[in-house]
């Protein structure tokens, strides 16, 4: 899991939670909820985190499966449904990129 891997990486660079909540503002028990797996959504401070620790989350060990996609953006669109058009312009745009790749 990312919360799994953001925590391996901070051990790895000898950085203590209270280290990292300092160079990236974000408070030190958001950082052990964080690593602990406790968070909905790639959020900023989650960016913040990969971010300070050089990873990308994009290029994660972890299996994305689409039964988690689909129930995000089920709650999503209940939720907001406003939004449907601009997730159908994301997912257009998604698209267009997966047909353009070689």
């Amino acid at each position: 899991m990312l919360g799994q891997r953001i925590a391996d990486l901070r051990l790895k660079s000898g950085k203590s939670q209270e280290k990292l909540s300092m160079e990236t503002g974000v408070e030190r028990s958001l950082v052990s909820k964080i690593e602990s797996g406790h968070f909905k959504t790639y959020n900023e401070s989650v960016h913040k985190i990969c971010t300070r620790l050089g990873l990308n989350p994009l290029d994660s060990e972890d299996e994305i499966h689409l039964d988690t996609v689909f129930r995000r953006l089920s709650a999503l669109a209940s939720k907001a449904p406003h939004l449907l058009k601009a997730i159908n312009g994301v997912l257009d745009v998604l698209e267009s990129v997966d047909r353009s790749r070689p």
